[in-house]
């Protein structure tokens, strides 16, 4: 039993102490497709998500996204900052310490964040956008 109790004592401890260092999960990233095609989502080393027009495709949070639209490739550039933003404005916050960021992509392959309280795409991305939005494909 003494075998047992002192690995699971230390999973305890480092657990404890990561909560206590502030560490926080990837923010979920749902990305909306505003656009009249469908998309090819690569959200890094994620699983490819295909994402229909009106769809939503879900991946953890990552720096650099490749959008497949027709037979051309667009490479975004997500903010780093976005991997803590806590702000009730922009993140959704669910059960089980899982963030929620919406964001939406527009016929023009421009990416907006949406508010929290969006429950799906808008018909009119919002004028007011956090710091590093919209996103516009690398050129």
């Amino acid at each position: 039993m003494r075998r047992i109790a002192k690995p699971l004592s230390l999973l305890l401890s480092i657990g404890i102490a990561l909560m206590a260092a502030g560490c926080t999960p990837l923010p979920e990233i749902e990305l909306y497709n505003h656009a009249a095609v469908p998309m090819m989502v690569s959200p890094g080393d994620q699983e490819s998500c295909q994402l229909a027009q009106g769809g939503r495709c879900v991946f953890r949070f990552v720096t650099k996204v490749r959008i497949g639209i027709h037979d051309r490739n667009y490479d975004y550039d997500f903010p780093g900052s976005l991997r803590t933003e806590m702000s009730e404005e922009w993140v959704e916050f669910r059960p089980i310490s899982r963030h929620v960021v919406k964001m939406q992509i527009e016929a023009d392959g421009v990416i907006y964040i949406l508010p929290a309280t969006a429950s799906g795409s808008v018909a009119q991305p919002p004028a007011r956008q956090r710091e590093g939005f919209p996103l516009r494909p690398r050129t």
